[in-house]
Parts: structure tokens; sequence; C-alpha cells
């Protein structure tokens, strides 16, 4: 399974091989690894240590994906809605 088929199953909730893998660094952190040797100063860390997703927001970071917003409370200027983040 590919990550960008493992990604996609996870975020359609069906069963995967594994959880997907990504992670984060600090641009010192990649600075001083490249300085050190380990990495070269151009390399890609997600293809480096095999994640399934680069850093990217593409996603919906809604906590409650099945909530259906409820309108709470509306006027002429503002609207308030409960959504899946309460």
């Amino acid at each position: 399974m590919t990550g960008k088929e493992r990604i996609g199953r996870i975020l359609e909730r069906k069963p995967v091989d594994r959880i997907g893998l990504f992670e984060h660094f600090w641009g010192d952190t990649q600075n001083k690894w490249s300085r050190e040797g380990y990495i070269r100063s151009d390399e890609d860390l997600a293809d480096h240590f095999g994640f399934d997703i680069s850093l990217c927001w593409p996603f919906d970071l809604t906590a409650d994906l099945d909530f259906e917003p409820e309108v709470l409370e509306e006027t002429e200027e503002t609207i308030l809605v409960r959504d899946g983040n309460g």
C-alpha cells in the first residue's frame, strides 16, 4: 500500500496495513543534521524517513466529522454555529 493510498483510506475510515507516518522537524534540526552529515541539505525528510505524507494542511481538522452544524443564535450581523469542534 502506498502512502497516498494509506492516508486516503485512513481519512475514509477504512482498514489500513499500518498507521500513517508523519512527523514535523524544526528547521534548526534539519540544518544541524545537514551540517553533521546525516542528510543532504536539499533532502526531503518525508522521503528520507519514509513518511506517508509531507507537511501540508489540506485536511478538515474538525474533531467530530459526523456532527451536523447547529445554528445556536442568528442576528442581522452574526450567526453563532456549533460545529464538530464544539
